[in-house]
């Protein structure tokens, strides 16, 4: 591989995980990443070929004057604004980069992109980046580096493309990972210490587009079951084996129905609550099957809400934490209520949150028969309520349903039966219909869970039954080998929740089993468990190490090594005796001294083999050698004819020689001794030094005079 080519692949890659650890954050505006991915390939295939700087300077300015004002205006938060004038700059060193001299500055601008990407997110995405930015920009330097040596040395094209060999690139990913990994050390053990001044909501965080929904709306999109990203963490702070959970986690109550959606109409009141403890349900408390259970829920970013997803018959709750932080100094976070049974923060925190509860599993069966109908007039306008202009064949489908009927439970079950057996599961929509409901009702038969919940709830009230819709999650998962249930995005559900007289509310679901929760295979199963352990491990170790973290750890590593040195004792009651563990002490120090001698030695003898074959590593000869040469190009700079970008040594002399500059023949003579010298690894003579020495003032009073005498000096051959 060319010298060249190997040197931008590594600084793109570099470059490209920078601005990856950025987008991958939520906050960048498409237009933003679409221009800089542009500049990238453009850069990657043009490089050179591109460089206006006045038009790339305008454009700095004119990006920085536009990204000040929005922020000024509230369109992007401060950290957003900076990282794309990052992004910025460093796309304008992209395209006007014209040598290996300006790679600096656009290594520099991929930094301040990779800590930008540390302020928008703190995902194990930017782990992976940052991984791959360290790898990527350790090559580049490298391999820049090289380019600009070997330029300086006159190398040709066939002696770059030996310079870039497998055995380099090899070493230089060994020497990239060594890197990364100090890197790690030095994290992991360097204090860390936070004072909390600043602190940014993401208004972009990613909230999920397949999931949690706090309305039912029959004409949005209906794919709710494809997602298989973990949204919570369920714990049961009891002993349990069981695979799976068959619980509904409410979120959200809605009672009003407008023919299109479903709505709540219940104002949150509380903001200020830290825990809530609720009385058992009345009538409820010698129920059989009705022992108390308590879980532990971690609502995770990624469900994008502040709802506190509920199970059961609720009895205590809170308090509420977030997920991150000092997990001894956490604040508690107020808990608002809407006066049925919802509960939600009054801001969601960005990382995440985590609440325990304790609640009775609902009634079913029989347990419900004969409850009468005896409902308050509030229940009854709230949750009898029906729309105007409702499609009369609703009415006279429930009253088909439910006819000879008059228990509640009865009702229920018969409007259940017949969805269920009648009508089947689909993630198609039907695209705009004048009336969704009739039409799946009477047209399709088919739908997902939002048109079975509305059309069991619907139904219900039809045939007098108090009922409400409810969104949130069924189930739950137990990952292999984990000790808690994951809910993942596609489980996600809507469901009827009918109110019986001195019970409550109790969940009824018409939607066919194999609708109710996310439909995935067990190596998807397997992957997602995978990714959401690493993200844990991430965040607990990363994210919210903290000082204390650290002590902990040092404390169990010195506390590991004291049991080991306890392990050199002898058996109870044969003694101590220090004396053993003094002399394995010394002799582990005498070891290390012995070693490190032995190195010191090795060195200094290739080091003086080296010298006697007259090889550049330590003759003072060739370090004058170079000196010469550099004084003797410092001279032709300030005489206006230094080389030009891209220009050899080689090529410099002739270009002096043909234009008759002074004392070129001098420097020509220089030039190609020097190079001899460099690259032919050969011992310097005192003699030959002692001509060069001459030369070369030589050349520097002739440079002098031509200065003084006014001759039209410039460099040629550019």
């Amino acid at each position: 591989m060319n010298l060249g080519l190997a040197r931008r692949v590594a600084s793109h890659a570099a470059v490209g995980f920078a601005f990856a650890s950025m987008a991958l954050g939520g906050e960048l505006p498409l237009v933003a990443i679409v221009l800089f991915s542009v500049a990238f390939l453009l850069s990657l295939f043009f490089e050179g070929r591109l460089g206006r700087p006045a038009l790339h300077l305008i454009l700095s300015v004119g990006a920085f004057a536009f990204l000040l004002v929005a922020w000024l205006a509230g369109a992007f938060d401060l950290i957003v604004a900076a990282s794309l004038f990052a992004a910025t700059l460093c796309a304008n060193r992209m395209l006007s980069r014209r040598s290996t001299a300006e790679d600096g500055l656009l290594h520099l601008s991929a930094l301040m992109m990779l800590a930008g990407g540390a302020a928008l997110s703190a995902e194990l995405a930017y782990g992976l980046c940052f991984a791959g930015f360290a790898v990527a920009m350790c090559s580049a330097l490298t391999l820049s580096f090289l380019e600009e040596a070997a330029a300086v040395g006159g190398a040709s094209r066939a002696e770059r493309e030996r310079l870039a060999s497998g055995k380099l690139l090899g070493a230089l990913s060994l020497l990239s990972i060594a890197g990364l990994a100090g890197a790690v050390i030095i994290f992991f053990t360097f204090p860390r210490v936070t004072m909390g001044f600043y602190s940014r909501e993401r208004r972009g965080a990613r909230s999920a587009v397949v999931g949690f929904s706090e309305v039912v709306n029959l004409e949005g999109t209906g794919a709710l079951k494809s997602d298989g990203r973990p949204v919570a963490r369920v714990r049961l702070l009891q002993e349990d084996k069981g695979e799976a959970l068959s619980l509904y986690w409410r979120g959200k109550s809605l009672d009003l129905f407008d023919g299109r959606s479903f709505t709540s109409t219940a104002q949150e009141s509380g903001g200020g609550m830290a825990a809530v403890h609720l009385p058992p349900p009345v009538g409820q408390g010698a129920e059989p099957g009705r022992a108390q259970r308590r879980v532990e829920v971690e609502v995770l970013p990624e469900a994008g809400t502040a709802a506190l997803f509920l199970p059961g018959e609720v009895e205590e709750l809170g308090p509420v934490f977030p997920i991150s932080g000092d997990r001894r100094r956490r604040q508690r976070l107020p808990i608002a209520a809407n006066g049925r049974g919802d509960y939600r923060l009054a801001e969601r925190p960005v990382e995440g949150f985590t609440y325990r509860l304790a609640f009775s599993p609902h009634l079913a069966g029989e347990a419900l028969a004969g409850r009468g109908s005896d409902y308050g007039e509030e229940e009854r306008r709230l949750y009898l309520q029906l729309p105007e202009g409702l499609d009369p064949r609703v009415g006279e489908l429930a009253k088909r349903l439910t006819r000879g009927m008059t228990e509640p439970l009865e009702k229920v079950r018969a409007i259940g039966e017949a969805l269920l057996s009648d009508y089947s599961y689909s993630l198609e929509l039907p695209g705009p219909t004048t009336d969704p409901l009739a039409t799946f009702l009477f047209e399709r038969r088919s739908g997902h869970c939002e048109f079975f919940a509305t059309a069991f709830t619907v139904l219900a009230r039809a045939a007098g039954v108090p009922a409400r819709n409810a969104t949130g999650f069924f189930g739950g998962v137990r990952p292999p080998g984990g000790d808690y249930y994951l809910l993942r995005a596609g489980d996600a559900h809507a469901w009827t929740e009918v109110l019986f007289p001195g019970v409550g509310f109790v969940p009824f679901d018409a939607t066919p089993p194999a609708g109710r929760a996310a439909s995935m295979s067990e190596l998807s199963i397997l992957l997602s468990s995978l990714a959401d352990r690493a993200t844990t491990w991430w965040r607990l170790n990363v994210v919210d190490l903290t000082l204390w973290d650290q002590w902990r750890a040092a404390r169990g590593a010195f506390e590991s090594v004291s049991t080991g040195f306890e392990r050199l004792r002898p058996r109870a009651g044969q003694g101590v005796k220090p004396l053993l563990i003094l002399l394995l002490a010394l002799a582990l120090g005498a070891l290390l001294v012995f070693t490190l001698r032995a190195l010191a030695r090795w060195r200094s003898r290739g080091v003086r083999k080296r010298g006697e074959a007259g090889g550049p590593a330590r003759s003072p000869r060739l370090r004058e050698a170079f000196a010469l040469y550099r004084s003797l190009s410092r001279a032709l700079e300030r005489a206006r004819l230094g080389r030009g970008a891209g220009q050899t040594q080689r090529a410099h002399a002739r270009a002096l020689l043909g234009h008759r500059c002074p004392a070129a023949e001098q420097i020509a003579e220089v030039t190609e001794w020097y190079l001899s010298v460099r690259f032919g690894e050969r011992a310097v003579a005192a003699l030959e030094l002692a001509r060069m020495r001459r030369l070369v003032a030589e050349a520097k009073r002739a440079l002098r005079g031509g200065r003084a005498s006014g001759l039209p000096l410039r460099a040629e051959g550019k």
